[in-house]
């Protein structure tokens, strides 16, 4: 009788340990890849938050060309934009023209202060400087034209020497973050109208852009010394 009970018990022990060993090894795998994800994650938004310095931004705007459109009667503008990243290195430029002696440019300043998501803390105080939009005024013509487009990775952020898969999500997170309504105090436009001296933009110009660390929008002008 009491072999038989002790068999008993060793089969109930068999069958408990076939059932919670392979539960304990599922749970101590699910968790351990929970951890190693969090930990990527966490390590991924420290790279992205390490763009993100205490810094000015700096672009120039030169004017390349002066003409006169004989079709439109109008005079056309045209200029190279070149943005630099928080450590001076300088983005593709961009070309574009435009009718007129005029040229707004817009910035925006983003403030992550309460960005709530986890694995996000390196994000807690950072700020992001962002040259958005030229408005390019033509009376009922007048366009403007996106510098740098929402739901994207901004040029000036985009991590090079060490891309990570996360860096999307992280950036979809960061902009559902800036257009949240709640969040509007986290946010500031500035704006700088830029006209020509005497009437007409003259080849050689540099207007030297700057969002400050306040997140307002300056500009200067200097010329290219070896301008006629």
């Amino acid at each position: 009788m009491n072999m038989k009970k002790g068999l008993t018990r060793i089969l109930i022990a068999a069958v408990a340990l076939g059932i919670l060993l392979p539960a304990g090894l599922f749970a101590f795998f699910y968790l351990k890849g929970g951890l190693s994800e969090a930990i990527a994650e966490r390590k991924a938004y420290r790279s992205v938050a390490n763009q993100f310095k205490n810094a000015s931004r700096k672009a120039d705007m030169l004017v390349t060309d002066v003409s006169f459109d004989e079709h439109s009667n109008k005079l056309r503008t045209s200029v190279k934009f070149t943005e630099y990243t928080h450590n001076g290195s300088a983005l593709e430029p961009k070309y574009f023209t435009f009718n007129g002696n005029v040229i707004q440019m817009q910035s925006m300043f983003i403030k992550l202060d309460g960005m709530d998501i986890d694995n996000a803390r390196s994000l807690k105080d950072k700020t992001i400087s962002l040259f958005w939009k030229a408005f390019l005024p033509d009376g009922r013509a007048t366009k403007d034209l996106e510098l740098t487009k929402m739901n994207s990775i901004p040029e000036a952020y985009r991590l090079k020497d060490a891309e990570d898969p996360k860096e999307p999500e992280i950036w979809t997170n960061i902009w559902n973050f800036t257009v949240d309504p709640e969040r509007s105090d986290n946010i500031l436009i500035s704006n700088v109208t830029i006209r020509a001296n005497d009437r007409v933009f003259i080849p050689g110009t540099i207007y030297e852009l700057e969002i400050e660390r306040n997140g307002k929008l300056k500009y200067s002008t200097r010329f290219l010394p070896d301008r006629d």
